[in-house]
């Protein structure tokens, strides 16, 4: 049924339908699970629902779809009709989102029920990829939940493949990453950059690929229409959609590291195939390892496309690369209903979000400001008048206190002479006892030095036997240890330690037994040798003395001994010393107690000095407190005194101030209850006008959405403008004086530049927009902070853009084609992110912190740009084209406006007593004089003003005809691409017109010499810049063109010339006389009809004069003749009608005549072009063009020329670039 009624057609390529189809239905259906499909009824509605997926989803219109919903139907009522009811339901959503929060359950695939349901599983859904992924903006409404679960079906399924097709902005890619997340699908997406090719394109497949082969989750590989920069790219990916990979895509040594990683898993997966069909001995080896990676690739691949409708090229992608259409499941999008522009418009004006949006730049927060400021000022002077009644009361209070405070302040000072007597006496007693006992310190420190000098010159010693130690190991003294009869020198050594450590027994057997602690030697190193009793060092003596034993005597007995017969040396050593200065430690001990005492009794008395102190310094406090006290009062007085001479003067100085506030804030107030149609007014022009022409936006505003708001009931500004609106005077004067034309149109532009939701892209074609935004971003002040210019061709063009994002600086693009950069596409789309606590965005694959400040500005020069559907949907593009009111002081209210605005901020940022800032009372003096002059000088200004426009309106004729004869030459683009004529090209012209134009006392005769050398100007500077073939083209179009002007031409009579004949019937009336040909006849009857008010009798004035027409029609130039009858009197271009009718041969010759008639016989003979005359418009940077036809050579006019200047040959450089290079 399908394939016979829904055949496929130029616009419907895609409605071919076949087993492909079939298999995809029955994939959807293989998703399902017995214990969420129970019963016929349940899988009958699974089976409509994937067969909505497959067949409906590709529809185009709507017809189409209720004919495939109707199809469907009727084949459920033939084989189901009791659970066709249950089937048909819609919504009809299925999926796998119930268990997607919980890791432990299976996801099966399921009915979802209804939208709500659906929404707000999506929705938690959609808050876990914010959190994870980064911000994604988007309203779950219901049209967006299908096609969500659509996509999502189309990754569930193996190698499946989706072509989603609508309109850039229709939320093609946000929905398709969304599915990915929630199908757990990893997404991946090219970056694109500046020179990106197919070369690229194949390393970042490559990357993809190899991506696959180390992770195990299926890939979703997300192709917008921008990333096919090159149809080559379209054949990789149609390989990709057919096998599910691209051949010849990696090198050998590629291919090698690819199979090396994957065989472990590549040959498990070959053998369990294997043995699962019966087959034990399967073939392991590179070309079957290999296979397996592209099976498992194709797989786990999803191609999801996202293409625009709109043109020819989908269709002709889909016949030069079947693939795209073939292999992938389509989904087509409409356009959004009203339920989901509603959705949209609901979650932008929920209630959470109205004080944002009430309070942003673009609508209310200039009405809240300036509301806030006048109810501040009100306000202040309602506290001035409060404050005024209670400074009366206060100084008499105020007097009272200060006379009290000064009878407490001489009393204390009383108590403080008294209080520093006694310290000082106190103090002067401290210093004599701190001298003496520092005399002590001395002494004690003296002696002190001295014992413990004579102690440190035996020490070493002592430490020098105690390293000789750490030479001793443990099994030396294992092996002195061991002697039961040790020698002599041994056993005295023994015997020597046992005195030192104070043994019950001096014997070879004591001293084995203190030997055998495996601490032995760190217990000698670490006694205290000074405790050592006087009586054990004695006998330790009378021993050595008694055996007589040398320290070599020893060593050569044993290593040990003679380690411990050192130490044993060195201890009766140090003992003799310490004993020699005991008796000075002593008396240094005495000496120190002596001095403690002494110092103990110098703190006591110290103790009482700080007292006295403190005593003293809490007394002084108190008086500087009460002083200070005592001086404020006199202050605040003074003070009161003061405030009370300036209220009055104040308040009767902005009597009249006041009244002006309470009337302004009245009407700010009025406007506000108008907030909402005007807000919505201004939204609908920053949105969608800016593309538009001046005439175009002015019907849609104030015509249309204007009208229609009014009718439908909301609140809206009388005699709204939207610039009045969007922009103060004073910004308008501002941008004025930066060179922004004055005209509504250019202020429109600038409102859409600085307030726009978007980036601007400014159609300039004459350079204005250029001029203006070079000129605002200026900062005179700061010129490091000043705007960055840049273009796409530059080499540091990214550098620049990179610089300006993170200075916050604005960075204007000129010379931008109908291809950006794919660069700029975040930037342009403000597609940021924040990553610990800083705003990046992604510049190319570069990342880049993001100042909010950061501005950019897109200017192209071409006149009719063919911007991509993408870049509309992302960028605010607006139309800069000069129109012709466009070619045809606001200072004193710009001082006004700031001299308020101070005024008014003084008072309402005031705080505390306004009576207390003299510098405020300085300035509202201030502004309010220079309020008066200004209005004064406004009033004179007003009146000058009307006289100089006056005279200016006196030479608006020459004006005009200068815009006129420019948009002429603009208009010769559509003639051949070539025909560019800049604006201030043009200016120069123009004013060289004017100074050849011959002066005149009449005024009229003055400005028909202008426009006659304007004119004339115009034509030569246009036959300069074209072909010989279109010269006559231009004389014609500035004939039309200046009689339009003057309301000479009437549309239809140039629509008749033009198009002639358009009559869809055949008339039925024959020709009146034979020599008038069939064609002829047809053309004179139309003509009568369509102009009747200059041919309505024609038909008739021909039957009746045959023989005049017939001798006029067969003249050999009837154009110069005159015409028959009533018709010798028409005007020289309605006469063209008539020989378009008649002799249509003749057209040619009638324009020239016609061109003579109006204009003259020079503009028929096209000036020759002298290089010297060319010469005087160019500058080292505007180069002249020659363009050359084949037989002509300019080098020796060159050569004239640079003889002519004295620059001789060398003056005359020769550049070959080569052919195919010019």
């Amino acid at each position: 049924d399908i394939q016979t009624e829904l055949l496929p057609t130029p616009l419907k390529f895609h409605y071919t339908f076949n087993l492909r189809e079939l298999s995809r239905l029955l994939q959807g259906l293989l998703q399902s699970s017995p214990e969420r499909f129970k019963g016929p009824k349940k899988f009958l509605r699974l089976w409509r629902h994937e067969c909505l997926r497959v067949f409906r989803d590709r529809m185009v219109d709507e017809e189409d779809v209720a004919t495939i919903n109707n199809i469907i139907l009727s084949h459920m009522n033939n084989a189901f009709s009791d659970e066709v009811n249950y089937a048909s339901m819609d919504p009809i959503l299925f999926g796998d989102y119930w268990a997607v929060a919980s890791e432990q359950d299976p996801r099966l695939y399921e009915d979802m029920q209804d939208y709500e349901v659906c929404k707000a599983i999506v929705e938690e859904l959609l808050y876990n990829y914010r959190k994870t992924e980064g911000n994604m903006e988007m309203v779950l409404f219901n049209d967006a939940l299908e096609h969500l679960g659509a996509i999502h079906r189309i990754l569930r399924l193996d190698g499946g493949h989706a072509l989603l097709v609508g309109v850039s902005g229709s939320g093609k890619k946000c929905l398709a990453k969304l599915a990915a997340y929630i199908t757990n699908v990893k997404t991946f997406e090219i970056v694109l950059h500046r020179g990106y090719h197919e070369a690229e394109f194949r390393e970042d497949l490559k990357t993809l690929y190899t991506n696959m082969s180390t992770n195990k989750d299926d890939h979703m590989f997300l192709v917008c229409e921008e990333l096919i920069r090159d149809e080559s790219f379209l054949e990789l990916i149609n390989n990709m959609l057919t096998t599910g990979f691209v051949s010849a895509l990696f090198c050998e040594e590629e291919k090698d590291t690819i199979q090396e990683n994957l065989w472990p898993e590549a040959e498990a997966a070959i053998r369990a195939e294997a043995i699962a069909s019966g087959n034990m001995n399967a073939l392991i080896n590179k070309e079957t390892v290999w296979n397996y990676f592209r099976s498992s690739c194709a797989s786990r691949l999803h191609l999801v496309l996202c293409m625009n409708p709109t043109g020819d090229t989908l269709r002709t992608r889909c016949r030069d690369f079947p693939g795209i259409a073939k292999c992938t499941t389509i989904d087509w999008y409409f356009p959004w209903p009203e339920q989901a522009l509603y959705a949209v418009a609901c979650s932008l004006i929920d209630p959470k979000f109205s004080y944002s949006i009430l309070s942003s730049p673009t609508f209310d927060s200039e009405n809240i400001a300036q509301k806030k400021r006048l109810q501040g000022g009100l306000e202040k002077l309602r506290e001035t008048a409060i404050q005024i009644e209670q400074l009366n009361v206060k100084l008499a209070v105020q007097k009272v206190v200060l006379e009290e405070k000064t009878s407490s302040c001489e009393m204390l000072m009383a108590e403080i002479n008294e209080a520093t007597v006694v310290a000082t006496t106190k103090k002067t007693q401290a210093q004599e006892k701190s001298a003496e006992l520092a005399k002590q310190a001395k002494i004690i420190v003296a002696e002190k030095d001295e014992a413990e000098a004579a102690l440190a010159e035996a020490l070493p010693t002592v430490e020098a036997a105690r390293n000789a130690l750490d030479e001793l190991e443990k099994n030396d003294v294992t092996e002195i240890r061991a002697f039961a009869t040790p020698p002599k020198p041994v056993q005295m050594v023994g015997e020597a330690l046992c005195h030192i450590l104070q043994a019950s027994e001096i014997s070879w057997k004591a001293a084995r037994g203190l030997m055998a602690d495996a601490n032995f030697i760190s217990i000698l190193q670490q006694m205290d040798v000074e405790a050592i009793p006087l009586k054990n060092i004695q006998n330790l003596k009378d021993l050595i003395a008694k055996r007589k034993m040398t320290y070599d005597d020893v060593r050569l007995a044993s290593k040990a001994g003679g380690g411990f017969y050192k130490f044993v040396l060195a201890v009766i050593t140090f003992h003799d010393v310490a004993r020699e200065v005991r008796p000075k430690r002593e008396r240094v001990k005495a000496l120190e107690r002596e001095y403690n005492k002494a110092k103990r009794d110098l703190q006591k008395l110290t103790d009482e000095v700080a007292q006295l102190e403190e005593t003293l310094f809490s007394l002084r406090r108190q008086f500087d407190s009460a002083q200070t006290e005592m001086e404020n009062l006199k202050k605040e007085m003074d003070v009161m005194r003061r405030q009370l001479m300036v209220a009055q003067k104040l308040t009767a100085g902005l009597g009249s101030e006041k009244e002006r506030w309470i009337q302004e804030l009245a009407n700010l107030g009025s406007e506000q209850k108008c907030l909402l149609g005007s807000s919505l007014v201004a939204s609908a022009f920053l949105c969608y006008l800016g593309p538009f022409t001046f005439e175009f936006r002015e019907r849609l505003l104030y015509e249309e959405w204007l009208s229609s708001i009014i009718h439908d009931g909301i609140p809206v500004t009388d005699n709204l403008r939207v610039n009045t609106l969007l922009a103060t005077e004073v910004e308008v004067a501002l941008w004025n004086s930066q060179g922004l034309p004055s005209d509504e149109l250019s202020t429109q532009n600038a409102i859409l530049v600085t307030k726009g939701p978007t980036c601007p892209v400014c159609i300039d074609p004459q350079g204005q927009a250029s001029r203006w935004l070079k000129e605002m971003g200026k900062n005179l002040k700061d010129e490091p902070r000043s705007i960055r210019i840049t273009t796409q061709n530059d080499p540091n063009f990214l550098r620049t853009v990179e610089n300006a994002i993170k200075l916050g600086l604005a960075c204007l693009i000129e010379g931008v084609e109908e291809s950006l950069d794919p660069a700029l596409n975040n930037i342009i789309a403000r597609n940021t992110r924040v990553d610990k606590g800083r705003e990046i965005v992604m510049l190319g694959d570069r990342e880049v912190e993001y100042d909010p400040n950061f501005r950019l500005y897109l200017v192209t020069k071409l006149s009719n740009p063919h911007f991509s559907a993408t870049l509309y949907s992302r960028a605010l593009i607006i139309n800069y084209t000069v129109t012709l009111t466009g070619l045809e002081d606001h200072e004193n209210k710009r001082v006004l406006k700031e001299l308020e605005d101070r005024l008014l901020l003084e008072l309402a940022t005031q705080t505390g007593n306004i009576l207390d800032n003299w510098e405020l009372i300085g300035t509202l003096e201030d502004a309010k004089n220079k309020a008066v002059d200004v209005s004064k000088q406004l009033a004179q200004g007003a009146v000058v003003a009307k006289d100089v426009e006056r005279q200016r309106d006196s030479f608006r004729p020459a004006a005009r005809r200068g815009a006129i004869l420019f948009f002429v030459l603009a208009d010769l683009s559509m003639v051949g691409p070539m025909y560019q004529f800049s604006l201030s090209a043009y200016l120069t012209v123009f004013l060289k017109a004017l100074k050849k134009a011959m002066p005149h006392s009449s005024l009229p005769k003055r400005l028909s010499n202008i426009k006659n050398a304007l004119t004339y100007a115009t034509y030569c500077y246009g036959c300069m810049g074209i072909f010989e073939e279109h010269k006559m083209l231009l004389s014609f179009e500035l004939a039309i063109r200046l009689q339009q002007d003057e309301k000479l031409i009437r549309p239809k009579e140039l629509a008749f010339l033009v198009r002639g004949n358009v009559a869809l019937a055949e008339h039925s009336h024959p020709p009146p006389y034979p020599w008038i040909p069939e064609t002829v006849w047809r053309d004179l009857v139309y003509l009568s009809a369509f102009i009747p008010r200059r041919f309505g009798k024609l038909i008739k004035d021909i039957r009746t004069m045959g023989d005049q027409w017939k001798k006029w029609f067969e003249a050999k130039n009837p154009e110069v003749l005159p015409y028959p009858g009533r018709y010798k009197k028409l005007r020289p271009f309605v006469r063209l009608c008539l020989i378009r009718c008649w002799r249509i041969d003749r057209i040619p010759s009638a324009i020239t005549h016609y061109v003579v008639k109006v204009l003259g016989k020079q503009y028929v003979e096209p000036p020759i072009t002298n290089l010297a005359d060319v010469l005087p418009a160019t500058s080292p940077t505007i180069p002249i063009v020659l363009i050359v036809q084949p037989g002509s050579d300019p080098q020796s006019q060159l050569a004239n020329l640079a003889q002519q200047m004295e620059l001789g040959h060398s003056g005359i450089k020769y550049l070959s670039m080569g052919q195919g290079q010019e």
